[in-house]
């Protein structure tokens, strides 16, 4: 007959990687044999089953140097393929499901980052100032706490504001509400960022929305460089939350969003 006769040495864990093989030796209805010597000690028979055959051959006293060719083997094979195909199907489509919420985020954030970069100078304020009311708002969140006792007092409240703002926190009456609180703060950070953009705009007209794009295009570059190094760790330890009865891709999903949120 002729052609080419192609000899394999193991099974692959795909059958399309056998069939490309196999379709080597009879490439453009040319002539051709394929043959694959396999050993029941191979991994993808190890892994997935081949030691049922391998007592069977025990049982009837069939020593190494007797090939055995048989049906069986085949269709043991046969199944051991397909099940390893499913194994990574779901492995693929699980870390798929898992790159999606890091997908969705990088969305969010670059589109974020190109409303800084892409709009007029009159919208970039406009923003900064937004951004201001945000971050007075998480400030808030920081220093309250859930009870009296993890309260945060005057002057460690004082001393996070300018840390954080470079402002000087103003008086709070004990008796305020939490709404005036919030309100009495976002007017000295708002009145700090009008004051910022116009000294800014003395030293050279146009350079306080040069300093706003900088300032936050760079702030958002380390925070989502940060959030991606917390998202590979959370990956890494998801997989835990499967001894508590929760499902791990939720677990992710979940956590990852209050970390983007943050």
């Amino acid at each position: 007959a002729g052609g080419l006769y192609v000899l394999g040495t193991t099974r692959h864990e795909s059958r399309r990687i056998d069939n490309q093989l196999r379709g080597r030796a009879g490439r453009q209805g040319d002539p051709g044999t394929t043959r694959f010597f396999i050993s029941l000690q191979d991994d993808v028979f190890r892994v997935f089953g081949g030691d049922k055959i391998e007592s069977l051959m025990d049982r009837f006293r069939l020593g190494d140097q007797i090939p055995l060719q048989s049906p069986i083997v085949n269709d043991t094979l046969d199944r051991v393929q397909k099940a390893v195909e499913e194994f990574f199907k779901k492995t693929r489509t699980t870390l798929f499901e898992f790159d999606k919420v890091i997908s969705k985020q990088r969305e969010l954030t670059y589109n974020t980052r190109k409303e800084f970069l892409a709009n007029d100078d009159e919208a970039v304020l406009k923003l900064v100032k937004e951004w201001g009311k945000d971050a007075v708002k998480f400030h808030i969140e920081q220093v309250t706490g859930k009870t009296p006792e993890e309260e945060k007092s005057t002057e460690e409240k004082a001393t996070e504001f300018k840390e954080y703002f470079g402002l000087e926190m103003p008086e709070l009456s004990a008796g305020m509400k939490p709404a005036e609180v919030e309100a009495k703060l976002n007017e000295v950070v708002q009145k700090g960022i009008t004051e910022k953009a116009a000294s800014y705009e003395e030293f050279r007209p146009g350079f306080a929305v040069e300093a706003a794009r900088i300032a936050t295009v760079v702030t958002i570059d380390d925070e989502w460089k940060a959030l991606l190094q917390k998202m590979d760790a959370l990956k890494q330890t998801v997989g835990l939350a499967a001894y508590k009865g929760s499902e791990p891709l939720k677990e992710y999903q979940v956590q990852g969003f209050r970390m983007y949120q943050k």
